[in-house]
């Protein structure tokens, strides 16, 4: 007899794989003991919702805890549970990396999280959160991560936990075919997604069209990078022109040698190649020279104004203070101070 459903909503941004292997886990020892049903809606704003035969309703961060109770184990590190919900799921690197650490130094001895014989229920919380974490991709790549890589591939092993996201987009295709089906039935026609690079360039000449993809090295590669690049890699392409990927360090307390790496082989992946690699910090002199030249003609200017100020100054379409500064004083600032990083200089 059921004691109640699970419900994963697959549309979240973080996907509560944690709570779905843990109910496939207590249904592996209990058959039938919970249904399990996967939602693909945006509209809907929970990830996870259990709701018991008692009547009642578990919303989230409350549902492992609960399902917890139907395991022999039953007890759960809430120390652990509460730092991998609040630092784990987050796509800050540098926080990420010194719990990542910490978890990594922990399983430098240990098979499991706790030392014991078996995969607890604290390893299948630590697995679940960091599969939806779409960081650790590159994370496994990383050799500063030896042990902790060794333990996630190790319980991926396990088919209640590697086949979760299996099991989550079978669930989806079955939601879709049941509703192409009730479509079907009731007359209804899907409009066709529109989407397409069908994109005019006027003037642009075979052979001559130049794009280029400047990442920051200051983090991995995100969705917004990857259609960035794919768009110049497919009008370079179009045109039989060329493709330069020049990377943007301008900012080296920020940058990592590892950063751009993972950019590059983020790039393979997705069999994008430029024609060109190059660098911003290649031609620093002449950008330096570019804008003494825009201070001289009164087309640019030094700034001190703090970022929330300017923020709002920009969204309303106020000048800059700072505008009217005489080419002499913006001249001083750039060329003493900001060249010298002194304490002013770095304010602008």
């Amino acid at each position: 007899m059921s004691v109640g459903t699970l419900t994963i909503n697959f549309k979240f941004p973080v996907v509560k794989y944690n709570d779905l292997i843990l109910a496939r886990y207590i249904n592996l020892s209990k058959e039938g003991s919970l249904d399990i049903a996967v939602v693909d809606d945006k509209s809907i704003k929970f990830q996870s919702e259990l709701k018991l035969a008692s009547g009642t309703t578990l919303l989230d961060n409350d549902v492992f805890v609960e399902l917890a109770k139907f395991t022999e184990q039953k007890e759960l590190d809430l120390d652990l549970y509460k730092l991998a919900n609040e630092k784990l799921t987050l796509k800050k690197f540098d926080v990420l990396n010194e719990e990542l650490l910490k978890l990594n130094s922990l399983l430098d001895l240990r098979t499991y999280i706790k030392d014991t014989v078996e995969f607890g229920l604290e390893d299948i919380l630590v697995w679940g959160i960091l599969r939806s974490n779409g960081l650790m991709g590159s994370i496994l790549k990383n050799k500063n991560y030896i042990n902790l890589t060794r333990w996630y591939n190790h319980m991926e092993l396990y088919p209640v936990l590697g086949e979760s996201h299996q099991f989550i987009q079978q669930e989806c295709k079955n939601l879709k075919t049941s509703q192409k089906l009730k479509n079907a039935a009731e007359g209804k026609k899907k409009e066709g997604h529109k989407a397409n690079f069908d994109i005019d360039l006027p003037g642009a000449k075979i052979g001559e069209v130049v794009t280029r993809f400047p990442p920051e090295p200051s983090g991995y590669l995100h969705i917004g990078h990857a259609k960035a690049a794919l768009l110049n890699q497919y009008f370079a392409n179009q045109f039989k022109g060329k493709l330069l990927i020049r990377f943007d360090d301008t900012n080296p307390s920020k940058e990592k040698e590892e950063y751009e790496q993972s950019i590059i082989e983020d790039l393979a992946l997705m069999e994008i190649k430029g024609d060109a690699l190059s660098y911003t910090s290649d031609h620093f002199d002449l950008i330096y020279d570019y804008a003494l030249q825009m201070i001289k003609e009164g087309k640019a200017y030094c700034d001190d104004t703090d970022v929330e100020t300017m923020r709002e100054e920009r969204g309303e379409g106020i000048k800059s203070k700072r505008r009217d500064r005489s080419v002499e004083e913006n001249l001083r600032i750039f060329t003493e101070e900001m060249k010298n990083g002194t304490e002013e200089g770095l304010k602008n």
